[in-house]
């Protein structure tokens, strides 16, 4: 089981835009700052941060290898001070002694303990000799947190301008926000195409 330092974080609550975030700059070669990118490119909380922040993440991203076997994360612990992302190894998650899901190269977890000031919803245990970057629940806070919270309110105000979905009510507006995930046209490409069948709303 890995050490942990911090005390309860159970009742602590930072709100968007208030924390005292420094960067934290930890050096690697060039093969993990590519690994470390390429998850965040993946995974749905941090494809979508903005390209500077993404690269807060490689810097502040520091190496940990696991043993087999090993603890990463233990269900109902209350000190969560890391987000965990998988570079080489498997895991599985345990709820209540029973296996909930199964992680390879590019999984990522340990997020919903820093999201929400929450004990450890799951037990995290290696099962091969693993490759593992942390990030810390400050720079995961600020970067992940209070940039989704703002995007989000930022897509609200949007909607909410948008005629087509006057009807709707703030839950469905919401749940749009949440969905909505930007993309990027070069300069004279289509965006949609007359005759094409549809599958995206812009």
């Amino acid at each position: 089981r890995l050490s942990k330092q911090r005390g309860s974080v159970s009742s602590e609550s930072i709100a968007p835009g208030q924390s005292t975030f420094k960067k934290v700059v930890i050096p690697k070669d060039d093969a993990a700052k590519a690994m470390v990118r390429g998850i965040c490119d993946q995974n749905i909380l941090l494809k979508n941060l903005e390209e500077d922040q993404k690269t807060d993440i490689v810097n502040a991203a520091r190496e940990l290898r696991i043993m087999e076997d090993t603890d990463i994360i233990v269900q109902g612990d209350q000190v969560a001070d890391d987000f965990y992302m998988l570079a080489e190894g498997t895991a599985e998650a345990f709820v209540n002694d029973v296996k909930v899901c199964s992680y390879v190269v590019g999984g990522c977890f340990g997020e919903l303990a820093l999201m929400y000031n929450a004990p450890r919803a799951a037990t995290v245990k290696a099962t091969s000799d693993c490759l593992l970057y942390a990030l810390d629940r400050d720079t995961f806070r600020h970067l992940v947190v209070e940039s989704n919270a703002a995007r989000r309110a930022e897509y609200e105000k949007f909607l909410h301008e948008c005629p087509i979905l006057s009807t709707l009510d703030q839950q469905g507006l919401v749940a749009i926000a949440d969905a909505a995930e930007p993309k990027t046209y070069p300069a004279g490409s289509n965006i949609i195409t007359e005759g094409e069948e549809g599958h995206t709303f812009f």
